[in-house]
């Protein structure tokens, strides 16, 4: 009884530290291509400017439509996170804002590309606070503060990778091609974290309260008893894995 209990906590703590590492990876990964494709159109502006012959006065609508977006989107994203969870509305708007960028190397004039803009602003928005809320929930307490410093400078480091990319495309493809690239590489790197991270046996030994509502048996991991909470106290989390997570770690 000894041994299989010591197993199951061996397996639990294989668990924790694959789902932390997931979880990292999918904030990052999110918020650097987030700072890559919000800022993609700024790289290319002249070039658009010149091609359809218009000036900057009538430019900015476009420009700033993804401010707009990501303002409204911040708070939408909040709400649907809260409602759907933070994973999958991190993923859905991943690849949402690459779909968008794709889009707009379809556009021929400023009022498609604005709204088109609009669009991907609305899933910049709602991708920032899902990544942080889960580095928040998920991460242990002496692991947090540097998980979050990560990803505070996740934005501005794909601002900074498209700086570069685009020396690169901008001359070899152009910008359409250059948004083209951009966009498929988001959508392939949000399936990949999708393939990598929905791992059945993860989320099961993490959500047990879910489980317990569908009627499944809890896999052995879920089954396993948290350590005792005072009288009155309650986990803080997202769910109950992140809560054991935390008071796992010092």
């Amino acid at each position: 009884m000894s041994r299989t209990r010591n197993n199951e906590a061996g397996e639990l703590q294989g668990v924790i530290l694959a789902a932390v590492i997931v979880i990292l990876a999918l904030g990052v990964l999110a918020l650097v291509l987030d700072g890559l494709d919000s800022q993609l159109l700024a790289f290319v502006t002249p070039i658009i400017l010149k091609e359809w012959q218009v000036d900057r006065v009538a430019f900015a609508p476009a420009l700033a439509a993804a401010l707009i977006g990501m303002s409204f989107g911040s708070g939408l994203g909040g709400m649907l996170g809260d409602r759907f969870g933070r994973r999958p509305v991190l993923i859905a708007s991943t690849i949402c804002f690459g779909i968008g960028t794709i889009a707009i190397s379809l556009t021929n004039d400023i009022i498609t590309l604005t709204a088109w803009r609009l669009v991907s602003g609305l899933a910049f928005g709602a991708a920032t606070p899902n990544a942080f809320a889960l580095a928040a929930e998920w991460m242990p307490h002496r692991a947090r503060a540097r998980a979050i410093g990560i990803m505070a400078v996740a934005v501005p480091l794909g601002g900074m990778i498209g700086a570069g990319a685009s020396l690169f495309l901008l001359p070899n493809y152009g910008w359409r091609g250059t948004f083209v690239i951009c966009g498929v590489v988001t959508i392939a790197l949000a399936v990949v974290v999708v393939l990598a991270a929905w791992k059945p046996q993860w989320w099961a030994s993490a959500r047990p309260r879910e489980l317990a509502g569908t009627g499944a048996p809890a896999p052995p991991a879920a089954r396993m008893e948290t350590p005792a909470l005072a009288p009155g106290a309650r986990p803080v989390g997202a769910n109950s894995f992140a809560a054991a997570v935390r008071r796992a770690a010092p």
